[in-house]
């Protein structure tokens, strides 16, 4: 087994410990695809290791109400910027009650980063400057932004 397969399939079992952890980071992301264009808010703490995150997202209509959430992970190889993450979305409205399940996949970016760097500098990247990549989940695709509230 690959060492960030090893991870994932580490993360996965674990079942997203960190998010009980305090948030170091908050912010907002978008993300496109065919769908469209969708946009919320996120929190994140620092894993067990430099090439580990994890923390929560909400899903946010235009008129900034949350619609759907949940818990979110991302790991990173590390000799490249690209990993895979996974997202638990939680009971919300229109949900009749009912998680939502586990959806996941893999990520890239293309940050002006040291290939080598841990992911927790990219998300101190976009303190600084909107942090952009792709996403990519089964036959869908789309490009992912995302950005840490001053202050943080």
């Amino acid at each position: 087994m690959r060492k960030i397969e090893r991870r994932l399939f580490l993360m996965a079992a674990a079942g997203f410990p960190l998010v009980g952890q305090t948030p170091k980071w908050q912010g907002s992301w978008s993300a496109s695809g065919s769908r469209g264009v969708m946009h919320g808010t996120w929190t994140a703490a620092p894993g067990d290791g430099p090439q580990l995150l994890a923390g929560t997202w909400a899903l946010r209509d235009n008129g900034n109400r949350v619609v759907s959430g949940g818990t979110w992970s991302a790991s990173k190889s590390g000799e490249s910027w690209q990993g895979f993450w996974r997202a638990l979305v939680a009971k919300g409205p229109g949900s009749g009650g009912k998680d939502g399940g586990q959806i996941g996949g893999s990520w890239t970016a293309q940050p002006p980063l040291a290939a080598d760097a841990g992911i927790a500098t990219m998300i101190e990247l976009a303190m600084k400057s909107v942090v952009s990549g792709g996403w990519f989940m089964g036959k869908s695709t789309g490009a992912w932004s995302i950005r840490v509230q001053p202050g943080q």
